[in-house]
């Protein structure tokens, strides 16, 4: 019976063993990273869907938890992996380092998974940390200048998060004397003490960790470390990174030690809005199509952050929603860009036009992305803004409510000019001979995009069996 602490040995043997793997063939390299992504997949939909897996492991000091809010990140941090595995067997043909790629992929798998799963705070900090250094240094794969230079960007402005993060956890290791979820829980509810000092901590960890999350103000990282990554890379961290590393903290804090007040709420909405509103206007000016993929993940991001910030069950619920569904089609349309700039080598939109006749999977499955993020039924992102629409109604707040049905639909507008300049319109006669992407990098974006379909089509039992259950940890606390 496998348990949870596989979710640590798997790619961690996996990367240790890819160096061997590369010499013997670059093939086999390839093949032990897909069935790891495979193998961790699998756990992953285990631990999801058998009800009688044992939530808690504990040996040598370790201690791990999988409740709700875990499982359903654990399922989105590997099934995107997958995804991204797939394509880098054939992506990283012109790119080569096989061996350093896979290691350094499988380790940032291995940290995600270990932020969510671990059960005390300053574990939570150490895998993070894990993470934010293989992000690092898969930004700078490349080892071009416009790479190194978005890494550096990137580290030193997560240097300053980190340090709020850590300032944060001593406060409360100081005046609580554990930093142990359970232990952190019990004594906020049964006594608050100084509530200033904690107001205090949270806007600590509000600033770190909402600059893990690319959360407005703090986003300035992203813009530049998005565009420069290896596709593969750009795609996790989109629809995972930012996730895992800042929502899932914020969640985990504010939603699930924290006691519920007014204050932070408020924040978490006003957040939100300016995300959600300067994300979207500062993308539909992009000519770069990875840079304007970049914004539009600040701009979604803020969806997630006003419906936890109005926190009532329709709102958290769609926020959840907003998180698995964000992971699927921004990873779908990031992996469509690296495919068009394996093919054209440029990222930029005013350059191309006509493509859909060439590349007919990297077109159609883009369709199902836009259609997916703007929110457009039966795909997946319909489904998640309405709930959050609809909590935000149900709070009272129609202000809210208004404009994210407003930016939804500029959404739309600003991603129909991505179809119109790449895919639309009359083909620039240099990319007469230009052929579809290879047959990996084209497999991985149709799972993709089938998954934004059928996760939109059959959204009841994922709510049912995946969101739901999150969402009432997130509500009761248990």
């Amino acid at each position: 019976m496998p348990n949870i602490s596989w979710f640590f040995l798997i790619p961690l043997i996996a990367a240790l063993g890819m160096p061997f793997a590369s010499k013997a063939h670059r093939r086999l390299a390839d093949a032990l990273a897909v069935l790891t992504g495979l193998v961790l997949t699998g756990l992953s939909l285990w631990l999801v869907l058998d009800p009688n897996v044992a939530p808690i492991f504990n040996a040598n000091g370790v201690h791990l938890q999988a409740d709700a809010v875990s499982r359903l990140f654990v399922l989105l941090i590997n099934t995107i992996g997958l995804a991204c595995l797939i394509y880098a067997t054939d992506y990283l043909d012109h790119l080569g380092g096989r061996a350093k790629f896979y290691g350094l992929f499988l380790i940032l798998l291995l940290g995600l998974n270990g932020v969510v799963l671990v059960s005390d705070l300053f574990s939570l900090y150490v895998y993070l940390e894990v993470a934010s250094i293989a992000s690092y240094m898969l930004v700078a794969f490349t080892l071009q200048f416009d790479g190194i230079e978005s890494a550096l960007k990137y580290l030193l402005l997560s240097v300053v998060g980190t340090a709020m993060v850590l300032i944060g956890l001593a406060l409360v290791y100081m005046n609580l004397g554990t930093l142990e979820f359970v232990g952190v829980k019990a004594a906020l509810a049964a006594n608050p003490g100084n509530w200033r000092l904690y107001l205090f901590i949270g806007a600590l960890f509000v600033t770190g960790f909402g600059l893990k999350a690319a959360i407005m103000p703090f986003h300035a990282w992203l813009p530049d470390a998005h565009p420069s990554a290896p596709a593969p890379v750009s795609a996790i961290l989109s629809g995972v990174v930012i996730k895992v590393a800042g929502v899932y903290s914020l969640i985990r804090i504010f939603l699930y030690l924290y006691p519920r007040t007014p204050q932070i709420q408020s924040v978490f909405v006003i957040l939100g809005l300016v995300s959600m509103a300067f994300g979207a206007i500062i993308a539909y000016y992009q000519d770069d199509i990875k840079r304007m993929l970049a914004y539009s993940s600040i701009s979604q991001i803020g969806y997630i952050m006003i419906g936890l910030g109005i926190g009532n069950p329709l709102a958290i619920a769609g926020a959840l929603f907003h998180i698995l569904n964000h992971a699927q089609f921004k990873s779908l349309l990031f992996l469509n860009s690296g495919a068009i700039q394996y093919r054209t080598g440029t990222r930029n939109m005013t350059e191309m036009g006509g493509l859909e006749n060439r590349m007919p999977v990297t077109s159609t499955t883009s369709v199902f992305g836009t259609l997916s993020i703007a929110g457009i039924p039966p795909f997946n992102g319909f489904w998640s803004k309405l709930f959050i629409i609809l909590g935000a109604v149900q709070a009272h707040r129609y202000g809210v409510a208004t404009l994210a049905a407003l930016f939804s639909i500029f959404t739309l507008g600003y991603f129909l000019v991505i179809q119109r300049k790449v895919f639309f319109g009359k083909l620039n006669l240099k990319w007469q001979d230009l052929k579809e992407a290879p047959l990996a990098m084209s497999v991985s974006v149709i799972l993709l995009a089938a998954s934004c379909l059928l996760t939109g089509v059959f959204f009841h039992p994922i709510m049912s069996q995946v969101i739901e259950p999150a969402a009432a940890v997130l509500m009761g606390g248990k």
